[in-house]
């Protein structure tokens, strides 16, 4: 089949929203697929999401494999996207001079590595096929997350920021989707090497008016200082599982990278940026931080995460209480 010119940048005239916009939040009513929102395909039936020209997700187009095993089927549909599809006006969602990753499947996410060809894709291209990918892979059974690196860095965002995780609810599938950008004063926290404390960094932080405050200033703290004489506070391949406000607590649910990669840092420095930072927020008086979904965790052997933070951590407290026993 003869390859369709993609001509994107002519088409997708606003290409500057979607980039600052998809800082991985759901539509306001709802977009992005649910487990359980939508009928099941039949078994070993699959749809391939395709980029379409006028800006979006384009119609999918159903693929039948025979495997069995997630990564083998992951690997199949990773194929099929680097396919033209049928339909016109549609282009793949992985472009024929990207190549195709090498993919792993680890728990229930399914692991993109790009080469570098994948950095130099037009801005907009690489937000649209990465919809389609995420909607794509999501659909194998017991895979909820996608995760991508372009060669063997976390993949980041318009603002800089690591992508993370991303699963489907995540995914604005149009332009017209997208929302407005917010741009907003945070005050994050970071090390001082020299002062040997946290300091605070005031930057303007810009993120999709469906992601909220919170989110994006604990994606800015991974993302690390802007000033060079800071020090990062939270790994940078930290993953954000999610950052939701009840009852004015701030719940941050990261991946195990916030306690086995902790940078070398003073032990409650990292718990002490991100409550610190959050509760310079409207609405927020407290924190509760989880790994992988618990909140039995013993930060670095000493700090228990099983507690609610209302302020800074009294590092003081916890070596006292280690010198006595």
């Amino acid at each position: 089949m003869k390859k369709r010119s993609y001509g994107l940048r002519a088409v997708l005239l606003t290409a500057g929203l979607i980039l600052a916009a998809l800082i991985c939040a759901s539509c306001a009513d709802g977009g992005g697929r649910q487990p359980g929102e939508e009928e099941t395909p039949a078994a070993g039936t699959y749809e391939i999401y395709t980029v379409d020209l006028a800006g979006g997700l384009g119609e999918p187009y159903e693929y039948v494999s025979e495997e069995t095993e997630p990564l083998r089927i992951a690997e199949e549909l990773v194929e099929q996207m680097t396919l033209e599809p049928e339909a016109t006006g549609h282009i793949s969602a992985i472009p024929e001079d990207v190549g195709i990753p090498s993919v792993s499947v680890s728990g229930s996410a399914v692991q993109l590595a790009f080469g570098g060809d994948y950095g130099a894709m037009d801005p907009v291209r690489e937000i649209l096929s990465r919809a389609a990918i995420v909607e794509t892979l999501t659909q194998v059974q017991g895979v909820s997350f996608v995760v991508f690196t372009v060669d063997g860095e976390p993949l980041k965002d318009a603002n800089g920021q690591p992508v993370g995780y991303m699963q489907a609810s995540d995914i604005i599938s149009s332009v017209s989707a997208a929302g407005d950008v917010i741009t907003m004063e945070m005050t994050l926290r970071f090390w001082d090497a020299e002062a040997e404390e946290l300091v605070p960094e005031s930057r303007e932080v810009s993120f999709a008016s469906h992601t909220s405050p919170e989110t994006a200033a604990v994606r800015a703290l991974v993302g690390g200082p802007e000033d060079e004489r800071l020090l990062p506070v939270l790994p940078a391949d930290t993953t954000i599982f999610s950052v939701q406000v009840r009852d004015r607590i701030c719940y941050v649910n990261l991946g195990s990278e916030f306690t086995d990669e902790a940078p070398d840092l003073p032990v409650y420095v990292p718990i002490n940026a991100l409550v610190l930072t959050l509760l310079d927020l409207d609405g927020i008086d407290s924190v509760q931080i989880l790994v992988n979904g618990s909140s039995s965790v013993l930060f670095r052997d000493l700090i228990p995460l099983d507690q609610v933070f209302s302020g800074a951590v009294d590092e003081s407290a916890y070596l006292t209480e280690v010198e006595g026993v």
